[in-house]
């Protein structure tokens, strides 16, 4: 039925040429003549303003955008609005295909390509044989029609007559304001199991005014829900679940949630998913420590950079295994070493990219290689068995923790003694480490430091030598020699400066550094355990390791700085013939 010529009402939900919009204003505009609807779009970027018009402000958005707003006339023609039935049949009834939709699918919040849907709509139009059923993106906006004859209980008793096998109900991106209804469609589905309703926007009265006329009873079947992109408040989120008792899993992401003030959702739930919503820390979330079975918690895309707001300890919750902190605002270390105290039961981690691994490129962070990010992140969190998706094997923990051991180490011995104990607050690791795997050595450049703006601070000392065949003279071969280059020289210039100091040709030679960083040793050969972050399956790695070596790193042609790969004041590097050249 079409909307024009119907009363309208505040919260009611239209769809012009596609695009949905909620009714939030209805009457005159200050310089205009007749009514107005004041409508905010789904899609923000629709509208012209946030509700206000030559200094008068009309209503408020709930998205609070400043251009989601728009004023249109109430004779413009709306889009045919259809009940769920009229929806269903429409899409999957063989002899009434609606071919004037468009609208991609979504399912789980994926556009779905809708390839080969006309064989399929021919196998599926026996409508009581449906499983899974998706409506989104057609105007539905509730059970009756205002045309129909029929009563709301007789058009209930059809839904559960039509469809009663379906398990999976997609009812995303239509016109449904009214949650009751949606509970009173989900009643006729005994089977099902999931709910994704997503992108409707539900008046806030219709989670708060169910008087015991219109009380639903539990539906105890539905065990996944889905309400992204609703901007429901956490409260209306709570009474929307509360007719769910055996929930497993529920997604609220995309509703501009700051914190959650209490938690009444059931017990049962075992994944949360609160992902692109407003979320600043972990402690806003407190309340989900009333969730027992919570293993899993979904935070991609938020706002979060600390874990909590106080100086007193804070426990999350004791349940959650996996949290997912990829896209945040997260820049400092002290979160990581805080996270596991947050989260004690912790295995598996998503938590790239934040600011603190930005600015990856090729591979590399600056100033830190992807390779150190994965290593540093597992030495910090003892319990970690996933990180990004990647499987943390035994050998890789030990060599990450040997690695964390030694950057460390390297720090302390850049800065005086009396610096030590606040260095070694920020690591609170480091004793417990010493333990398994000892103390490694800290070797100070003496008590004197230099200033860091002084121009001794700039440079690197280099103890440089030359291999066989990569010098221009016989002479200077197997010779070593110290070296004073500034830090901030680019390897291009280094290989320059050096060439002609010492005579080779630099872009026919390989600068080989070696390293701080104790790698284990194996058959004679150093077996590179930081080459990667997962290890083939056929490839046995020796976890009884006895001798260790130091290892090396080629400066690669680049305009990364020096010190990229020396922190300290020193350095040793190896000159040896590139492939090809000697």
């Amino acid at each position: 039925m079409a909307n024009s010529g119907t009363q309208f009402h505040i919260n009611q939900r239209l769809s012009f040429n596609g695009s949905l919009a909620t009714v939030r204003y209805i009457g005159e505009v200050t310089g205009t003549k007749g009514e107005w609807l004041g409508v905010e779009w789904d899609d923000s970027s629709r509208g012209k303003h946030g509700g206000d018009h030559d200094g008068t402000r009309y209503f408020d958005c709930l998205s609070g955008l400043p251009t989601a707003a728009s004023f249109i006339r109430t004779n413009k023609k709306a889009d045919q609005a259809k009940t769920f039935l009229e929806a269903l049949r429409s899409r999957y009834s063989a002899s009434e295909i609606d071919s004037s939709s468009n609208r991609p699918i979504k399912w789980g919040g994926k556009v779905v390509e809708e390839i080969g849907f006309d064989k399929i709509r021919q196998q599926q139009s026996r409508l009581e044989d449906l499983r899974v059923v998706m409506l989104e993106y057609l105007c539905v906006s509730g059970v009756r029609s205002p045309a129909s004859p029929l009563s709301l209980e007789a058009e209930l008793e059809q839904i559960s007559q039509t469809c009663p096998r379906i398990i999976d109900l997609g009812l995303s991106f239509n016109l449904l304001e009214d949650w009751f209804l949606v509970l009173l469609i989900c009643r006729q589905l005994p089977r099902l199991k999931s709910l994704r309703i997503s992108g409707n926007r539900f008046a806030s009265r219709s989670f708060f005014e169910l008087g015991p006329e219109t009380q639903v009873n539990v539906l105890p079947s539905i065990q996944d829900v889905v309400l992204d992109e609703t901007l429901m408040s956490w409260i209306e989120v709570e009474r929307a679940t509360q007719y769910f008792p055996n929930l497993l899993s529920l997604s609220a992401s995309l509703n501009l949630l700051h914190t959650i003030p209490s938690c009444s959702l059931p017990r049962t739930i075992t994944k949360l998913t609160l992902d692109r919503n407003s979320i600043e820390s972990l402690d806003s979330l407190s309340p989900l420590e009333d969730l027992p079975a919570l293993e899993t918690l979904q935070l991609r895309q938020n706002r979060i950079s600390v874990i909590s707001r106080s100086t007193s300890p804070f426990v999350l919750s004791t349940s959650i295994k996996s949290i997912d902190l990829s896209r945040n605002n997260i820049n400092d270390w002290g979160f990581i070493n805080s996270l596991s105290g947050a989260v004690p039961s912790l295995t598996n981690l998503g938590i790239s990219p934040n600011p603190l691994f930005s600015g990856q490129k090729t591979g590399s962070v600056s100033g830190l290689s992807a390779e150190d990010a994965f290593l540093l992140t597992v030495a910090r969190l003892q319990g970690l068995q996933m990180l990004n998706y990647s499987q943390i094997r035994q050998a890789d923990r030990q060599n990450a923790e040997l690695h964390y051991l030694s950057s460390i180490a390297r720090t302390l011995s850049q800065e005086p003694l009396h610096m030590e104990s606040q260095i070694l607050s920020e690591h609170p690791r480091w004793a417990e480490l010493c333990q398994v795997y000892g103390t490694p050595a800290i070797n100070r450049h003496g008590a004197a430091d230099l200033n860091r703006r002084s121009l001794g601070a700039q440079l690197i000392e280099l103890d440089v030598c030359l291999t066989k065949g990569v010098a221009t003279s016989p002479d200077v071969e197997g010779s070593c020699t110290k070296i004073l280059v500034p830090r901030f020289w680019d390897i291009y210039k280094i290989k320059a400066h050096l060439g002609r100091k010492l005579g080779f040709l630099g872009m026919q030679s390989r600068l080989i550094l070696k390293t701080s960083i104790w790698e284990p040793q194996k058959g004679g050969g150093i077996l590179n355990a930081y080459a990667q972050w997962e290890y083939e399956d056929n490839v046995a790695v020796e976890e009884s390791i006895g001798k260790w070596v130091t290892g090396e790193e080629e400066l690669v042609d680049s305009m990364n700085p020096l010190s990229f790969w020396i922190d300290g004041k020193q350095g040793t590097v190896r000159i040896e013939p590139r492939d090809g050249f000697d």
